[in-house]
């Protein structure tokens, strides 16, 4: 709006729908199609070690990082610092990290899920791949929010050894600040993006438990002939390899403000031909200019089909790849009600410091006794009942590939996340 004068600024654009290419039908859509539809664990327990490079900084980025990290440990000490224990802690970490800038960044992690719940306790390591005990996580963090009903809802222990020097619990509800999650659920089948494109394709519409199955939009898709997506399959290898693979190009309708004649395909998935459940390798690109934004590869697959490498690479766009490689210890899916729901509930032992950041009002201070002012939220979270969780969990899972794939532009999506940094 033009706030001098009050006229509002209107500014107009030709929507102009591109056409999707066409391609012949082809019996592997069928097999797509089935493992697309599978539907994902609704519980998981997993154990990785998740390697990645460092970001390069300067000095003087590395002792901004090393005040904020100490400001914020006060903080969640409730304490004031010693006389030199501040510029004792700066130094500290700012020698560490110049010692290991070339050094990956390592961390063992134990990740659980139940329904929309998810926990992850996480230690470094440089132990390379062995079971942690349960004693020597430094941190939990657990997401028990649903991001897509506005509840952003986590908390975090911090149990007193490694970095962490104090036992220390804390609980916040900051939009868009959940911890960022591993993807477990796509080691178990079907990356998840593309299972939701097939799916969206190929289904009526959107119910609270998730898409309904449509028996005409099934059959276009296999001829070739779905308004929504199109596919093109051809004999490949999986790139940098001499793995043979069944490449599948996926195009996306779209609707765009430029004049493209053609687009590029949104996805591109390289299949094990002898199982589909084993996508190889996965690019999600935008699809106006073809430009990669993420790959994820899966390799050394044990007898189970379970993949015990599992690496996404980003690209940002700013010439910087960012790679992450899961080495998978275990993964399996766990019947939903035997999953133990106390683990996701804010219940720290009473020897922890604890503090309450959520609205309203300023940060609450909570006892050891668990004296909390806000304590109606806290029962609100355990009074949860499974059949809400449950089905809580399609809402969540789409709400957040939505988020992702608008990124791509190959979907529309009015919200972005800002996800807490999970290091």
């Amino acid at each position: 709006m033009n706030r001098s004068s009050g006229v509002p600024l209107l500014l107009t654009f030709t929507l102009i729908t591109v056409a999707l290419p066409v391609f012949a039908g082809d019996p592997r859509t069928e097999r797509l199609i089935e493992v697309a539809q599978r539907p994902a664990p609704t519980a998981m327990d997993a154990e990785l070690v998740v390697r990645y490079p460092k970001a390069k900084q300067s000095r003087e980025e590395m002792v901004r990082d090393a005040e904020s990290a100490f400001d914020f440990m006060m903080k969640m000490e409730v304490r004031d610092p010693k006389e030199g224990e501040r510029e004792e802690y700066i130094k500290m970490a700012v020698g560490y990290w110049e010692a290991t800038a070339d050094t990956d960044i390592i961390t063992h992690k134990r990740v659980r899920y139940r329904g929309i719940l998810y926990r992850e306790d996480r230690s470094a390591t440089t132990n390379g791949i062995a079971p942690l005990p349960e004693t020597l996580y430094e941190e939990t963090v657990v997401n028990v929010g649903n991001p897509a009903q506005g509840d952003f809802t986590s908390f975090t222990y911090s149990n007193g050894i490694g970095a962490y020097r104090t036992k220390s619990a804390s609980i916040q509800d900051e939009r868009g600040g959940q911890y960022t999650m591993a993807p477990v659920w796509n080691l178990l089948g079907l990356h998840d993006a593309v299972s939701f494109i097939i799916e969206s394709a190929t289904s009526d519409g959107v119910k609270t438990k998730g898409l309904v199955p449509s028996a005409e939009k099934t059959k276009a898709l296999v001829e070739g002939k779905n308004k929504n997506i199109s596919l093109q399959w051809e004999a490949s290898v999986v790139p940098g390899t001499e793995v043979a693979a069944d490449k599948c190009s996926v195009f996306a309708k779209l609707s765009s403000t430029f004049n493209i004649k053609q687009p590029k395909p949104v996805a591109v998935v390289w299949f094990d031909p002898a199982d589909y459940r084993r996508d190889l390798r996965v690019e999600l690109r935008n699809p106006y200019t073809g430009e990669l934004a993420t790959v994820t590869e899966k390799a050394d697959f044990d007898g189970d089909g379970l993949p015990l490498r599992y690496v996404k690479t980003e690209y940002p766009g700013n010439g910087v790849e960012k790679r992450e490689t899961m080495e998978v210890i275990s993964a399996r899916a766990v019947p939903f009600e035997e999953m133990d729901k106390s683990l996701f509930e804010f219940n720290p032992p009473d020897d922890y410091e604890r503090t309450d950041f959520r609205e309203p009002g300023p940060a609450r201070w909570v006892d050891s006794k668990g004296n909390v002012l806000n304590q109606w939220q806290l029962d609100a979270i355990k009074a949860r009942s499974d059949a809400e969780l449950k089905q809580g969990a399609w809402s969540w899972r789409n709400w957040l590939l939505m988020a992702n794939l608008g990124l791509l532009g190959a979907l529309v999506a009015a919200m972005a996340i800002r996800r807490r940094k999970a290091t």
